[in-house]
């Protein structure tokens, strides 16, 4: 699946919701505002769902997409208002600078 120059703003719960299972390219998005719905658990820019283990970040790419403004559940070491799960999505071949 690629999601490649869409805009995911204002949404109630996740701007894109990624299956734990699935490879995905996630490119040249604007993901802003999402989360409104009041489900802080559901409120991230980005959110791949969680998988036993370590996950599988390298089925994951983020390239060059604006996220901010998301209003997902902070958990440290895990997950930020941005990006849900993040430590089942940045893999050490990835920069901050390409979400």
């Amino acid at each position: 699946m690629a999601d490649v120059g869409r805009t995911f703003t204002g949404n109630a719960w996740n701007g894109i919701a990624v299956d734990k299972a699935a490879t995905v390219v996630i490119a040249n998005c604007t993901v802003t505002d999402n989360g409104k719905g009041g489900d802080s658990k559901r409120g991230y820019g980005i959110l791949r769902q969680r998988a036993p283990g370590n996950g599988w970040p390298a089925a994951i790419t983020l390239i060059t997409n604006v996220l901010a403004e998301n209003h997902g559940l902070i958990v440290a070491g895990r997950s930020t208002a941005q990006l849900g799960n993040f430590d089942q999505v940045i893999d050490p071949l990835d920069l901050q600078s390409s979400y």
